[in-house]
């Protein structure tokens, strides 16, 4: 088990939601720990996350 820190850069759905994020997560191949949603434009958010990669 390691623990990193990434940063995702997401397309921006119609309604934000924790599953939306955290699966976007999951399907990465990442256990996300902490996320939070750093910048939003263009229609992309940008989400910096502490992982756990197993």
């Amino acid at each position: 088990m390691e623990i990193l820190t990434k940063q995702f850069i997401l397309d921006k759905p119609e309604s934000i939601t924790t599953e939306y994020i955290e699966d976007f997560i999951k399907k990465s191949g990442y256990t996300p720990l902490r996320w939070a949603i750093v910048k939003s434009e263009n229609n992309k958010l940008t989400v910096d996350t502490v992982v756990i990669l197993d």
